[in-house]
Formats: structure tokens, sequence, C-alpha cells
């Protein structure tokens, strides 16, 4: 009962030296959040000493109204590598942590939403996040690239596109070698009914696709491993979107889940003898909604960002400044994370 009564005495005697500071009105509209942050190696699981974390605190900027700006506290890992840090903010928090011979890794966690108006702090209190890093291992020159609304030339038709040359394969383009082989399909109604599908297939029987698991625990380090695997290759991937009158639109794309690929496969006496190896972030994205004056001949574009090793070996992890694409198009980006 003591212990009770003094808490509310402390506390009161908190909220008054706020009030009388004037900061208790933004106490209000950004409750403190703690957290500890345990870095760790993403491979090995041991913890990290000496990394540099950050923590993302976002607000709402006074002289913009609904603008959101962010600023940090910062810390070091100690020898469990762990940090805790705190500040007011809105229900989630951002953190990044970064050391020498890795990648940068983090995430987001989103607090419970608030119980009362009165609430000074965000719930769960100083829950531990864990921020994996992945060393930095033999990064090479890559073919890689991020399209953005790759016009389809026909629909209905297989028609290649060339990783290296990062274009269709003629006659629709420069591209000399069937590596990806995409089949679009749409059926356009108007904006409250319509379908289609993206079918990709693929040369050479070992040519396939690798649908990695997603991560629940997604991170801003690189989201696959360094190498590919050797089996598990599909040689179909299908996505699907739809809608119907009065429904929303059902679409089987997910922004976290990536890909490893396989193509220029051959083969010697039934096995695989040599092949080139690759991998998406991100999923195929494609559209079949149009804005009719910017796409009069309506046909579907597709977005997607590959990263293609042409020395034959499994080995994924790109050298940003040695990307073996020179020449990017309209519809194109220059990619630089590993």
């Amino acid at each position: 009962m003591r212990k009770t009564v003094l808490y509310v005495v402390i506390f009161s005697v908190v909220i008054l030296s706020m009030i009388q500071a004037g900061h208790a009105e933004a106490l209000l509209k950004y409750p403190y959040a703690k957290v500890t942050i345990r870095v760790i190696d993403y491979d090995t699981g041991e913890p990290i000493e000496g990394a540099r974390v950050r923590l993302k605190l976002s607000r709402i900027d006074p002289q913009y109204g609904s603008l959101t700006f962010t600023t940090e506290v910062y810390g070091m890992s100690d020898a469990e590598g762990m940090v805790t840090l705190s500040g007011g903010t809105k229900p989630f928090v951002q953190y990044l942590a970064e050391h020498d011979g890795y990648y940068m890794g983090g995430g987001r966690f989103d607090f419970d939403l608030k119980e009362s108006p009165l609430q000074f702090r965000h719930t769960p209190w100083n829950p531990t996040l864990t921020a994996r890093l992945r060393k930095k291992g033999n990064k090479i020159a890559m073919y890689a690239i991020r399209t953005y609304g790759l016009k389809i030339p026909e629909l209905n038709k297989p028609i290649g596109f060339d990783l290296m040359e990062a274009d269709w394969v003629a006659p629709y383009g420069n591209g000399k070698v069937n590596d990806f082989i995409f089949t679009v399909t749409k059926d356009y109604k108007d904006e409250s009914n319509y379908s289609g599908t993206l079918e990709l297939t693929f040369s050479n029987k070992y040519d396939g696709i690798y649908v990695y698991p997603i991560d629940k625990n997604y991170h801003s380090g690189p989201p696959l491993p360094y190498f590919a695997p050797e089996e598990g290759y599909q040689d179909k991937l299908i996505k699907r979107i739809e809608k119907l009158p009065g429904k929303k639109q059902s679409f089987n794309y997910d922004k976290k889940q990536h890909y490893f690929f396989r193509v220029r496969s051959t083969e010697k006496d039934g096995k695989l003898e040599s092949a080139m190896y690759g991998k998406l972030y991100h999923d195929f994205y494609f559209n079949v909604h149009y804005d009719l004056k910017m796409n009069k001949d309506k046909l579907p574009g597709i977005s997607f960002e590959y990263y293609l090793n042409p020395d034959g070996t499994r080995n994924t992890e790109f050298k940003n400044d040695k990307n073996l694409i020179k020449k990017f198009s309209k519809t194109a980006e220059r990619v630089y994370g590993p």
C-alpha cells in the first residue's frame, strides 16, 4: 500500500513538473517509448559488440500539420549486443544498426493502441527487438536493374526477355536469349471489372525460379542469402489479379516475396552441367487497370528487380559499383543494394 502511494506521489510530481515546463501536451500526443535492441550476426546468432544503433521516433511536424518527421536517438551495443533507447513517438519506431564489415540491419516495431488519452507511455514497455546484421562477403559484378512498367509487346503470346540486354527478345527489342518468357493475359471491362494473369516460364530443362520463404521479421539488410540454392527450382510462376464489381481487388502479390532463379542451363549425360544464377528482390508486379490518356494502346506493364551473375557460380552478392548493364531506359532504374 505504501509503495502504491509512493508511486502515485512520484508520478504526480513528474506530471506537475512537465506541465510547468510546458511538456505535458507533447507527452500526451507522443507517449514515451522504451525499447532494448539486440544486435546479432545474421548467420551465427552471436551478439555484436560496438554496433552503432539508431532509434527513429516519428512525430507530426507542427508547422505543416499532417507531415511526419523523425528524430533519432543513438547508442552502442554492449558485449551482449544490447542497447536500450527511448523517446516520445507515434505508436511505432524504426531501428537500424550498423557495424564495420556488416550490412546495415534493423526493422520496425508497432506498439499497442492507446487505451486512454492520458496514457503517457507506450505498451509494451521496453520490448527486446532484434537487429540481424549479415557479414559482407565476396561482392561481384552483375547485370542488375529495376524495371518500372516494362510494357508487354503483345498479349496472349509467350515473349522472351534477355536479362543481359535488359530488353525484349527480337523482333520486339534487342534481346537475343529467352532468359525469362512472359505470357500476359487480360480481360478489362471497366475500372471495377477486370482480371489478368502473368505467367513466367523458361527455355531450358534446368532453368527455373526458386520461391524463397518470406521473412516475417522483415529487416533492412540483404533479404536473401548470398548463394542461390542448388535445387528446388520450379519451371513456372503465375501471378493473378482480379477485380469484380462490388468487391476488393485480389492480387497474389507480396512486396516481401523474393526469388532466386537459374537460366541458360546446359546438361550433359542427363545432368545439369552449367548455368547462370541470379536473384529477384520483391515480387513481380503487373497492372491491367490503366490511365487511358497515358497508355492509349492499353498494354500491361511489368515491374521487377533482378540481379544476374554471369560467371557460372551461385554467388549473388552484388558489387554495386560494378553493374554490367551500362544503358538504362526511361522505364528502368539503377539498383544500389547488395
